[in-house]
């Protein structure tokens, strides 16, 4: 029955695949079937054993900088973010110190008392206008934040409130670990290939390929090399993009695609800001 299923599945959407082409431009039909091909034919390789280390030094560079956070806070915070913490869960967790500090630095409400606790003025704290009211304006796009961590830069016994900032920014998003994780559990499947899932002509206004997440992740907002605090990995050294390899017998090409719409209608109005900058 699901087999049967399937079968009708696939000749209805190729029923639908024929109606919608009709109106569809020769350029944006050439473009999905070399998005189709690259798909079935050539799909890239992944190098599972780099996405497991970057994976495994992103987790550790991350469990000790928390760790060493939690263990300079003082007592009263510590206790407090633990009732908290111990409060909101729906069972009896036992967390480390790193575990209890990520949740903290990822709550705005316990990043709040912390920053008190270690000597900010609570009307100090960077807020901004939400949809409900004033909110905690911590993160990475709000300049207030920065702001205030340059605040306390060089104050003697408030110099961990910069530094709390600090590990906010860095870790305040799961998205790389969860990323690294991902892609080598789809390695370890599919036998280091990856066939990504991308929707032509996903962008309508504009007609660019856009990303999709079917397949583990999207391909097209792939993270650089990420700079760890220590030195373990610096800025523009191995990262998830150099986990992503040509399969045998191609190359792959690199290229920024930056402003290519703008640039293109430069090119065809001819305008001499553009073609000569």
């Amino acid at each position: 029955a699901l087999e049967a299923y399937c079968e009708g599945d696939v000749w209805l959407t190729w029923q639908v695949y024929e109606i919608l082409n009709r109106n569809k431009p020769p350029i944006v039909q050439s473009n999905m079937r070399h998005n189709i091909n690259a798909l079935l034919n050539m799909p890239l390789r992944l190098d599972v054993e780099l996405l497991e280390r970057l994976n495994d030094e992103y987790v550790d560079e991350r469990t000790l900088r928390l760790a060493a956070m939690w263990n300079v806070l003082p007592d009263d915070a510590k206790d407090h973010v633990t009732a908290q913490i111990g409060s909101r869960s729906r069972k009896r967790d036992v967390f480390s110190d790193a575990a209890l500090m990520l949740k903290a630095v990822r709550s705005k409400e316990l990043l709040a008392d912390l920053f008190v606790a270690l000597g900010a003025e609570r009307d100090d704290l960077p807020a901004k206008v939400g949809k409900a009211g004033n909110i905690y304006a911590f993160s990475k796009s709000d300049i207030e934040f920065t702001q205030f961590a340059e605040r306390y830069m060089g104050i003697p016994d408030k110099e961990m409130i910069p530094e709390l900032v600090e590990l906010r920014l860095d870790y305040q998003s799961s998205i790389y670990e969860k990323r690294t994780d991902t892609l080598a559990a789809v390695g370890r499947v599919t036998g280091e290939r990856w066939a990504f899932h991308v929707q032509p002509y996903g962008a309508g206004n504009t007609g660019r390929t856009s990303g999709g997440n079917a397949t583990g992740c999207s391909p097209q907002n792939l993270p650089r090399a990420k700079k760890l605090k220590n030195g373990v990995r610096l800025s523009g050294e191995e990262g998830i993009r150099d986990a992503l390899c040509a399969p045998l017998g191609r190359s792959l090409v690199v290229m920024d695609s930056s402003g290519v719409e703008l640039r293109c209608v430069g090119f065809i109005t001819q305008e001499p800001n553009i073609t000569t900058a």
